[in-house]
């Protein structure tokens, strides 16, 4: 899903501030879903893409692309044993060289990643199917 609305404070525009472009995508663990939506939304000049379900792998290894930084809710996941119990179940990238100012919030659980961008408060949440409460209450 790509949001193509202008981003509104009180039902205003920010004044001098630019209008963000966020993509969100579950991509299933699938190695070639996680490489169309990074090359799909750099094509699209996306700021930021929230990725559930991201390919990855022991070692700390999933996927990049040069005109993004990636932001994940854990440091690192290296065991192989451990592997679907240590792995992040959100990435979210945002946009180099565009002058976003992007901030990763404290870490709650690999299932949820606040990411502050240019002010904006941007939310990525995997709620697992099998999950007796949900991921977030509010």
């Amino acid at each position: 899903m790509v949001d193509h609305q202008p981003i509104r404070y009180n039902g205003q525009h920010r004044p001098g501030w630019k209008q963000l472009r966020i993509a969100w995508a579950n991509v299933g663990k699938a190695s070639e879903c996680h490489d169309t939506i990074l090359c799909r939304a750099s094509d699209e000049d996306i700021d930021v893409i929230c990725i559930q379900e991201p390919w990855t792998l022991p070692g700390t290894v999933t996927k990049n692309h040069p005109g993004y930084h990636m932001h994940a809710p854990v440091i690192a996941w290296d065991s192989r044993e451990e592997r679907e119990n240590e792995r992040p179940r959100v990435l979210t990238y945002t946009r180099k060289g565009v002058n976003l100012r992007a901030k990763v919030l404290p870490r709650v659980t690999r299932d949820i990643l606040w990411t502050e961008v240019n002010g904006y408060a941007i939310l990525n949440v995997y709620q697992n199917r099998e999950a007796l409460e949900p991921a977030v209450t509010y």
